[in-house]
């Protein structure tokens, strides 16, 4: 049977934003989804909610920092797989403790993840490091999109990659390279501006 209210299904999707808060940056789809949590280190961006929602947005060098914070706030300890996948992020993140951004939390966050997953982080975090510098044989226009970001800047759209490198010998050899992909990827997705 049919009634008034039988058309009026949610077909939203409840989602929560990890590590962005932007819709540049967000899944397909993330205009229609319901975002219910948004969990962030990086600044304020264009996302907005027609309800309120926990919103957690800290200067800290990872939001695998933030995230270890709240299992620690509700006691729970996380098992040893997702210590493991925690501190990866941390590391990763702020290239080994390393970054202007790292700060005394991810250090704490380090020392307990690392506690919990029995690793090493100095040498558990070099080796993360350098497994996602291989760039041996991988195609520049790929490297470009692992880790790239779109922002919205006024009536403008930008977008900023990382390629990580061991040294700047890779970016010497291939800057023509690189540069042409960069343009490729502009011109192919609408961007204003794109930088690497």
């Amino acid at each position: 049977m049919l009634s008034r209210n039988s058309f009026l299904e949610d077909v939203h999707k409840s989602v929560i934003l990890v590590d962005h808060n932007e819709y540049a940056q967000a899944v397909e789809g993330i205009e229609t989804a319901e975002i219910v949590e948004i969990i962030d280190h990086h600044r304020l961006g264009t996302i907005a909610t027609l309800q309120p929602i926990r919103f957690r947005n800290e200067p800290v060098g990872s939001t695998s920092t933030i995230i270890t914070m709240r299992y620690r706030e509700e006691q729970v300890v996380p098992d040893k797989a997702m210590a493991t996948l925690l501190l990866a992020g941390i590391l990763s993140d702020t290239l080994v403790l390393k970054m202007s951004t790292t700060t005394d939390r991810d250090r704490e966050a380090v020392s307990y993840l690392s506690g919990i997953a029995q690793i090493e982080p100095e040498e558990f975090g070099s080796e993360l490091i350098n497994k996602g510098m291989n760039l041996d044989g991988v195609p520049i226009e790929e490297l470009i999109v692992r880790d790239i970001k779109e922002f919205s800047l006024q009536d403008r759209t930008v977008s900023i990659a990382q390629i990580m490198t061991g040294s700047r010998d890779f970016a010497d050899s291939s800057a023509k390279e690189i540069q042409e992909a960069l343009s490729r990827y502009q011109a192919g997705n609408g961007n204003d501006m794109s930088i690497v």
